[in-house]
């Protein structure tokens, strides 16, 4: 189904950089319970990139007129800058970047999971709910981090399931505790073909990376 988007209307704004990640978050209130909201780059082709905070609505469908309230952050692997240029409804904010060291190596990591995000979908490592509430960036608190876990499948009958489902057998055990009643997600990441060597054997290949 067609989605209209459009720039959004914020209320607060910031962005903070970990560990390779800039996370820009933001607060607002949006027309409608049926508007998702997320943090892009901008499609401009200049350098360093620009972003927008843009809300979405599925085309032809009914939307109560309620106004709600939203809260967003986008993650994105970048490097650092010390300012960012978002887009919005009502106009451009040049925002400062907090560069933060990591706080779960200092002690301060929290249990809890982290807020859902846009962008790249790739997990934050923060826990946001207090910034969302003060707007001051000293109220992030870390949350323990852990590396996406990988593996690469084959299949010498070119079949794109023997590969998948052999990938997802060599992906390594998830780390700490892990809940058996959570979904995991397997994302692929790549897809192709091995030829010749030594042998002169074909293979096809899918390398998959999960949370």
């Amino acid at each position: 189904m067609l989605e209209n988007c459009s720039l959004a209307r914020k209320d607060t704004i910031g962005a903070l950089y970990f560990e390779g990640r800039l996370v820009i978050w933001a607060t607002g209130k949006k027309p409608s319970p049926c508007y998702t909201v997320s943090v892009r780059e901008s499609l401009l082709p200049i350098f360093p990139p620009e972003y927008e905070l843009v809300w979405c609505v599925k085309a032809g469908i009914f939307c109560p007129q309620i106004i709600v309230p939203y809260q967003v952050e986008g993650v994105f692997y970048v490097p650092f800058q010390k300012e960012v240029t978002v887009r919005y409804q009502d106009g451009t904010d040049t925002v400062p970047v907090v560069k933060i060291p990591d706080l779960a190596a200092a002690g301060k990591a929290a249990t809890q999971p982290a807020l859902g995000g846009g962008g790249h979908e790739v997990p934050s490592p923060f826990r946001l709910a207090k910034v969302f509430q003060t707007g001051k960036s000293e109220d992030i608190e870390g949350i323990a981090v852990t590396s996406p876990r990988r593996a690469t499948g084959y299949s010498f009958d070119f079949s794109f399931e023997e590969a998948y489902q052999d990938a997802v057998r060599k992906l390594p055990p998830p780390t700490g505790h892990h809940n058996p009643d959570v979904a995991t997600t397997v994302v692929v990441e790549e897809i192709g073909g091995i030829y010749g060597g030594f042998i002169g054997a074909a293979k096809m290949f899918v390398k998959v990376v999960s949370d």
